[in-house]
């Protein structure tokens, strides 16, 4: 059996840093859109049995993994955030100022009871009970939320409750585990899901624009925090040279041999006459030594027919 335990999508609250429990808010627009895009990599993964808790933004994110995969969604209240007492609502500063204590112990990964809500044990107990009840299936999803999901992946891997091992889950992202006839669960995947931001972060202070920054965004003509690559900057002369193959003297056949290295400056042919070794121009190369693509390939094609006339450099 493969059991694939899921995340609901992003809701306001959460990108508001505001602890949610058993309260309800919806999926805000990137919430709704990250259940579409999850909802058909799940459905590659030939579901057979859908089960969501009953809470608005966890059936959100199931309803489009149940019309890719066409299977009903079945909801079940075990499968409910942990209650979070008298947090829920409350922003992790407004908890910090209001309740350090309780606060620290979160913090440090300890079980916090005063606060009221669920335990993380309670909250495992009634989860484990509902996934009890789902028939052995080839593979199951789950929607759930994260101190849900950890209590259930902690249950099945025998982990203890009082340590947070597995990492929380980002929302609509999923773990995976497997289980054979006879053997433990064992955690084939943890935290996967689309790419991109998956916590919403706080925004930086801007870095000090000094007179220095100013006159290098001037002179570069773009706005600030963007800087040019040194190939690109006004006045660079940095070059990359063409790679030609050196032959040895052993297999000459009158084109020429390399007299120093790979990338030596001249090649000599047979009669001794020397010819500059091509470059390749990087953007805004002034050099006079700088040639285009098609300048390298001609040098090139000519280095190959065998030595010519270079006229003195003035």
């Amino acid at each position: 059996m493969r059991l694939i335990v899921l995340r609901h999508g992003r809701t306001a609250w959460n990108a508001q840093r505001r602890f949610q429990g058993q309260a309800d808010p919806p999926l805000d627009e990137e919430g709704l859109r990250q259940a579409y895009e999850v909802a058909g990599m799940i459905a590659t993964l030939d579901v057979d049995l859908l089960v969501s808790s009953d809470a608005l933004r966890a059936a959100q994110t199931a309803a489009p993994v149940g019309d890719l995969t066409g299977l009903p969604v079945t909801l079940d209240a075990r499968l409910r955030e942990r209650s979070l007492g008298h947090w829920e609502g409350l922003t992790r500063d407004e908890v910090r100022h209001r309740y350090p204590d309780e606060y620290a112990d979160w913090a440090a990964g300890r079980d916090v009871s005063r606060r009221g809500g669920e335990s993380r044990r309670q909250v495992a107990d009634r989860a484990m009970a509902a996934f009890s009840e789902i028939a052995a299936a080839g593979t199951a999803v789950l929607v759930t939320h994260s101190a849900t999901a950890m209590a259930l992946c902690n249950s099945l891997l025998g982990l203890p409750h009082d340590l947070h091992v597995l990492g929380p889950l980002a929302n609509c992202h999923w773990s995976e585990l497997r289980h054979a006839d006879g053997a433990v669960w064992r955690l084939r995947a943890h935290n996967i899901g689309a790419p991109g931001p998956v916590a919403p972060c706080r925004s930086r202070p801007s870095p000090a624009r000094t007179p220095r920054t100013r006159r290098r965004e001037r002179g570069a003509g773009r706005g600030p925090h963007h800087t040019r690559p040194p190939s690109e900057r006004t006045g660079s002369h940095r070059r990359v040279r063409a790679t030609v193959p050196p032959r040895s003297a052993a297999t000459d056949d009158g084109r020429g041999v390399c007299t120093r290295s790979v990338s030596a400056r001249r090649y000599a042919g047979p009669d001794g006459h020397r010819t500059p070794a091509p470059y390749l121009a990087a953007p805004n190369d002034r050099s006079r030594r700088g040639v285009s693509l098609r300048g390298c390939a001609e040098a090139l094609r000519m280095s190959a027919a065998g030595p010519q006339q270079v006229p003195p450099r003035e």
